[in-house]
């Protein structure tokens, strides 16, 4: 019994008091949970790339093109200009000397005049300005989509 009167002795001197000497009202505090979900910053949007869609014939280097860093969806199709058909290969590579990309987009062989398309994935890729190096014998496009 003494026990049990020592705790609530204890209790008693824990609890608020005003300058009166009056027990303050206590009002229920938040769960940890809550304060934890409100603690935690929303994450900043990023930027979103609209697709980019790069056209040439042949051998050839496009013309510079922007992306914003993240993972692409690469879909690009071949047209050969006979009915033999024609090598498509090509890479993306950066326009800084500085950080060199090399990313295998296409490595086909087109063996009638039938159109081809095929697609790949770029990860993690940074931001920068890229451009097309074709070594190919086929009208071709390329369509970037960030994920």
């Amino acid at each position: 019994m003494r026990f049990g009167i020592l705790v609530l002795l204890v209790l008693a001197a824990c609890a608020p008091v005003d300058s009166g000497g009056q027990l303050k009202s206590l009002k229920p505090e938040r769960s940890l949970e809550q304060k934890s979900l409100k603690a935690i910053p929303s994450a900043p949007a990023g930027v979103h790339q609209e697709p980019v869609t790069v056209t040439g014939t042949g051998i050839q280097k496009s013309a510079p093109f922007h992306l914003e860093a993240g993972t692409y969806l690469v879909t690009w199709t071949a047209t050969p200009s006979n009915a033999q058909g024609c090598y498509h290969g090509a890479s993306l590579q950066s326009t800084n000397p500085d950080t060199p990309i090399f990313e295998l987009l296409a490595n086909e062989l087109l063996d009638s005049g039938a159109p081809k398309s095929g697609q790949t994935f770029i990860y993690n890729l940074d931001a920068g300005d890229y451009y097309v190096d074709a070594s190919s014998g086929c009208a071709w496009s390329f369509t970037f989509t960030q994920q």
